[in-house]
């Protein structure tokens, strides 16, 4: 504006003194030919500079769009990395680790992500290791015992073996006390009748040398 206004004073100034003496319409039409001039120029200058202004602003937003979108999809790509991680813990693979390429702010994350799963591997494998050990335990437990009740069996058929063996010797040993008693009564009774024979005879024998 301030441009425009002196460089129309500046013309009006030139050409004032010869439109007063000339007298001529044609010296006004030439003035009023520059003035346009000038304002045209003015006008382009003032739509350059606009368009110039509008381009910038408009270089900057799509910019700015294009930053963002790639936020976007960094933060996406890092949520997709993250959610194949949950995926692969809920599905039992502790193996699974986010080897993808994140963007720095997620980072962090990832390591935490990846060391969490690597204890947790740890701690499964230490509680299978154990539980194998205890099963082991449990065979060898488990073996032992029937060897124990088997060897008890054997020792329980053993003793009923020797049991019925003792009983039935002791029936023998019973029997032949018994036979032994009568035989010793046997004896007794012969004894017995053979001493009342001598006593016979002895009398016998008396009366006779009487």
């Amino acid at each position: 504006a301030l441009i425009i206004e002196n460089l129309v004073k500046a013309v009006i100034a030139a050409h004032w003194p010869k439109l007063i003496l000339a007298g001529s319409s044609r010296r006004a039409a030439e003035a009023g030919t520059m003035i346009s001039a000038l304002v045209k120029a003015a006008l382009l200058d003032m739509d350059i500079a606009i368009s110039v202004y509008l381009q910038a602003a408009e270089d900057e937003r799509r910019k700015a769009a294009e930053t963002l979108a790639a936020q976007q999809a960094e933060r996406d790509h890092a949520v997709d990395e993250l959610a194949k991680g949950l995926k692969n813990l809920a599905e039992h693979d502790l193996t699974y680790r986010i080897t993808a390429e994140l963007p720095e702010s997620f980072r962090q994350l990832q390591a935490d992500f990846n060391s969490a799963m690597a204890q947790m591997e740890e701690a499964i494998l230490s509680v299978s290791r154990a539980t194998d050990t205890i099963n082991t335990g449990t065979a060898e437990i488990s073996s032992a015992s029937d060897d124990l009740s088997r060897r008890n069996e054997s020792q329980a058929a053993s003793l009923e073996e020797t049991a019925a063996a003792v009983s039935e010797i002791t029936t023998k040993v019973r029997q032949t006390a018994e036979g032994a008693s009568r035989a010793r009564e046997v004896v007794g009774a012969a004894r017995t009748e053979a001493g009342k024979g001598a006593d016979i005879g002895a009398h016998e024998a008396q009366l006779a040398g009487m």
